[in-house]
């Protein structure tokens, strides 16, 4: 049986917004994205997560690029786009572009989670209170020295 699944997610998501944003609605996370097409809310900020062929959660990432200009709108997209490229052999449009992967934790499916602008600044705290709630990431906060 999965662990760690979508719906593992997004009640470790509500609780997280129960305790630091009462009266504002938990974000919802994307549909699956398999490399094709657009990047789900990739022009916001907010969080990612990857799961496996057994649709477990292996992996969360946060994606908040506070930058001005260029890339203002570009918190999850810019992140995202440091593990994945635009495969250019099959680029026709947008919305079938396709991605090569790099991608250190070798991943099946990404969802994202949009953060609102004001509350951006969350996303980093949400990512490390589901790495200390979920067991089995592969993730690691912060080195110890």
């Amino acid at each position: 049986m999965p662990r760690n699944t979508i719906q593992e997610l997004q009640s470790i998501t509500n609780q997280f917004f129960q305790l630091h944003l009462k009266n504002v609605d938990p974000p919802i996370w994307s549909e699956p994205w398999n490399f094709i097409g657009g990047i789900p809310k990739g022009d916001c900020q907010g969080c990612y997560a990857t799961f496996n062929q057994n649709e477990e959660l292996t992996y969360i990432g946060v994606g908040i690029s506070f930058t001005k200009g260029r890339y203002e709108k570009h918190g999850l997209g810019r992140r995202l786009k440091r593990f994945y490229k635009v495969d250019v052999r099959d680029y026709k449009d947008a919305s079938n572009t396709t991605f090569k992967r790099r991608d250190p934790v070798n991943a099946y499916y990404i969802r994202t989670l949009p953060f609102e602008k004001d509350y951006a600044y969350l996303a980093a705290a949400f990512e490390v209170y589901t790495i200390l709630n979920l067991e089995g990431l592969n993730n690691v906060v912060h080195n110890k020295r």
